[in-house]
């Protein structure tokens, strides 16, 4: 609640001066309004300078010009770590190996430099080699949080698609990642803006990206659903956790995604034909090669996903399907056609897609492997 009179008592108070006023993480222009009203409130040759995470908030506080915070590099990043970490400019000669590993594990991002710092401060080399070892795997909590602040002031819809960029789609195409996340219900276009305008993403040469940090707290988010239990997660990405829950039948009603780029997993993996029939609030699946080779037969894929028996069912809520070389010659018989908006089983072994009622989608994409042919497809 912002009280009029106090803003006035400010404006009598500071018109006459030459001031310099700092308002730190403003989330709200009201604060802005209230704060430094307009240009007459202060005397000729004061400044206003205003942070934020949100650009809105800038844009509605009618401020004369915006400059977005570049991310730290070589030795600046290293003599801001340094401050904190050993209260000088730059780091002693035997910490300085891993001083550069800290900086290139912070990418250039000061609130992590600066976590890290005081965290590593006065602590012993055995324990930074301890510490850098482990966010190699898993970041260190209190960074985490501090990452978070932006992350926990999104609404449900934003923090949805946030998760599955970090999870899923880090790197991809703007499009492709409207089309899919549009289908599977989420509104794309509002959170994106939301995103962006708070620095968790970034669009760049048309694809969505975001910091090698942020991705990494996206992703400990989903792991702290439940650290030991993958099938307990709403989203899985890692090729040994999936592979681990398809092959063992683990999959649970917790899981609303799954995205497995079949070219970075070693051995062939064997699904249970019940895999999928306790997930049944899985919205997303995409098993994929991250190179498709559009001019390569169904022979020459390698095998990476088979079954010993055919599948009994996919997702009940299955809104999007991508099944790079699926390797059945059906779909289940029982997939659910009222939810189904794109299907997409290029170079596939299929050659009837459903039994039973036909599944009606909004977006059909499927490409005939050359062993195939187009007379024998049926359904």
């Amino acid at each position: 609640m912002f009280c009029s009179s106090s803003s006035t008592f400010l404006s009598n108070m500071l018109k006459h001066k030459k001031v310099l006023i700092v308002l730190d993480d403003v989330d709200k222009f009201e604060q802005i309004e209230f704060l430094a009203g307009n240009h007459e409130w202060f005397g000729n040759g004061s400044r206003v300078l205003i942070t934020s995470r949100d650009e809105r908030v800038l844009q509605n506080g009618n401020v004369d010009s915006t400059y977005e915070v570049q991310q730290l590099v070589g030795h600046e990043a290293l003599q801001l770590f340094s401050l904190f970490a050993f209260k000088q400019s730059s780091p002693p000669e035997d910490y300085l190996e891993l001083s550069n590993r800290v900086k290139s594990f912070a990418k250039g991002l000061p609130l992590t430099l600066k976590v890290l710092g005081l965290f590593l401060h006065g602590k012993c080399k055995k324990r930074w080699q301890s510490a850098l070892n482990d966010l190699q795997n898993t970041p260190y909590m209190e960074v985490l949080e501090v990452l978070k602040i932006s992350y926990n002031g999104l609404d449900h819809n934003a923090k949805e698609v946030f998760l599955h960029i970090a999870c899923f789609f880090r790197g991809e195409p703007k499009t492709d990642v409207e089309r899919i996340l549009g289908s599977c219900g989420f509104s794309t276009d509002n959170a994106l803006c939301t995103l962006v305008e708070r620095a968790l993403i970034v669009i760049s040469n048309f694809k969505v990206d975001m910091h090698d940090s942020l991705q990494e707290m996206g992703r400990e988010i989903v792991r702290q659903e439940l650290v030991e239990e993958p099938g307990e997660r709403s989203r899985l990405w890692n090729p040994k956790d999936i592979c681990r829950v398809l092959e063992n039948n683990m999959g649970t009603k917790a899981i609303k995604g799954i995205s497995l780029d079949m070219s970075k997993i070693n051995n062939s993996v064997c699904v249970d034909p019940t895999a999928f029939s306790n997930m049944d609030q899985v919205k997303l699946l995409r098993l994929y090669f991250g190179h498709r080779w559009y001019n390569t037969s169904y022979s020459e894929f390698p095998k990476k996903v088979y079954f010993r028996q055919d599948l009994e069912s996919l997702p009940k809520k299955l809104r999007y399907v991508r099944w790079d070389c699926y390797p059945l010659k059906a779909l289940p018989s029982n997939i659910y056609s009222e939810n189904l908006v794109e299907l997409d089983i290029c170079f596939s072994k299929i050659k009837r897609l459903w039994t039973g009622q036909q599944v009606k989608v909004l977006f059909f994409a499927l490409y005939i492997a050359k062993d195939t042919l187009a007379n024998d497809l049926q359904g």
